[in-house]
């Protein structure tokens, strides 16, 4: 019995055993995009849905449809100069165009200025923040940043920062989403949802992603070393560039990973494999698809505290 506790606890820390190499990186600090990077499902369009459907909504507002007109015709304008297929070179450049950051700010301004929200039922957006499904892994990847003193922040181009807030706190287990700072623009009015506690809801002018970096050069002054996952194309700057040090397309299926896995001069990293170097825009980043992948580049994997107490017991038993 003794010899068969000992043997079964051998077993399991050897299959924590990681064959790649842990990043070399201190003082982590994690930045996150919402919508399909932590969101799998659409919570941008949840929103808008919950808007819609109010009792109250006013009918002589545009249809949602009609905003997307507007905008995509703008868009199509922004576009213009550039290729169709775009390698990461190409996609980058684009990205950093100021006709597409007016893009999405006159897009936003275009509807918060017609008061659709000013009528959201709070009850409506809570059943839609619950129908939200989140990315595999989230909540053990957030429990093993708070046990390494990690701060993980939400930075993201959706419309409203509480929105986030109650999407995460309706789907948390354990009220890890409580204190993660959430930087986002804020749509709703100021008495809709239960906000976070103070300061750590941040609304942000973000209509880009370099507007995404300008925010993590702030933090990257404390000597931090800046992790950030996004899975659109417009995540491409952050992901690829300072001040990130690890940057990570989300979803190896999503637009991020397209681009760059379809770049034959790039590579795209599993993250789960262990740390290939820093982020860079001529030869790389990475990709995960479960946010333990995290745990396993930065070394959180094997908790040293339940292996020394599985150690204790087994000694306790033996003895």
């Amino acid at each position: 019995m003794q010899f068969t506790t000992l043997l079964f606890t051998a077993l399991a820390l050897s299959a924590r055993v990681f064959s790649g190499e842990i990043a070399p990186i201190s003082n982590p600090e994690i930045f996150l995009d919402f919508d399909g990077t932590i969101a799998v499902t659409e919570a941008f369009l949840n929103l808008n849905e919950a808007a819609y459907a109010s009792p109250n909504v006013n009918s002589s507002i545009p249809k949602w449809e009609d905003w997307m007109v507007l905008r995509n015709n703008q868009y199509n304008l922004a576009v213009a100069p550039f290729s169709e297929k775009r390698n990461v070179s190409e996609e980058l450049a684009f990205q950093h165009s100021e006709a597409l950051r007016d893009t999405e700010k006159d897009h936003f301004e275009r509807v918060s200025g017609s008061g659709l929200f000013d009528t959201v039922d709070p009850e409506l957006l809570l059943d839609h923040a619950r129908n939200v499904t989140l990315r595999d892994g989230f909540w053990e990847m957030m429990k093993a940043a708070k046990a390494h003193n990690a701060t993980v922040n939400v930075l993201s181009r959706n419309w409203s920062a509480k929105w986030i807030r109650n999407v995460l706190r309706e789907n948390d287990p354990s009220d890890l989403s409580e204190d993660m700072p959430i930087y986002a623009l804020e749509m709703l009015p100021e008495d809709v949802l239960k906000p976070g506690k103070e300061g750590l809801e941040r609304p942000k002018p973000l209509y880009s992603g370099d507007d995404k970096r300008d925010i993590m050069r702030e933090v990257a002054q404390k000597n931090s070393s800046i992790i950030f996952v996004g899975d659109a194309n417009s995540d491409l700057p952050p992901v690829m560039l300072e001040p990130t040090v690890i940057g990570i397309a989300a979803g190896s299926e999503l637009e991020n990973a397209y681009t760059v896995g379809n770049d034959s001069s790039v590579e795209l990293w599993q993250a789960g494999e262990g740390w290939k170097g820093p982020s860079d825009p001529e030869k790389g980043c990475y990709v995960l698809d479960d946010f333990r992948e995290i745990n396993t580049l930065l070394g959180w994997d094997i908790d040293e505290d339940e292996a020394s107490d599985e150690t204790s017991v087994t000694s306790e038993e033996s003895n």
